[in-house]
């Protein structure tokens, strides 16, 4: 059986960013609907690294996609507060 993986490394400009970033991909990580893929996020200082793990292509497609909105969104949280401050 194949075996689909995808990595992602987002460098963050503060630790404090990386951390709240963090905290939220964990969460969306541990919560995947299905048991076909496996998630692994982790924090080294201000770097994060996503492991994106599947059986099937299709599947990790989707995380991705799902994972690429979140990480947008948070940036855009991110941006939006820097600009008020």
């Amino acid at each position: 059986m194949a075996h689909f993986e995808a990595r992602l490394s987002i460098k963050v400009s503060n630790i404090r960013d990386a951390e709240a970033i963090y905290r939220s991909l964990v969460v969306e990580a541990f919560s995947q609907p299905t048991p076909h893929v496996k998630i692994d996020v982790q924090l080294k200082d201000s770097e994060i690294i996503i492991g994106l793990f599947s059986t099937r292509r299709t599947l990790l497609r989707a995380s991705l996609n799902s994972f690429f909105r979140l990480i947008a969104t948070l940036d855009n949280v991110s941006r939006s507060l820097e600009a008020r401050a």
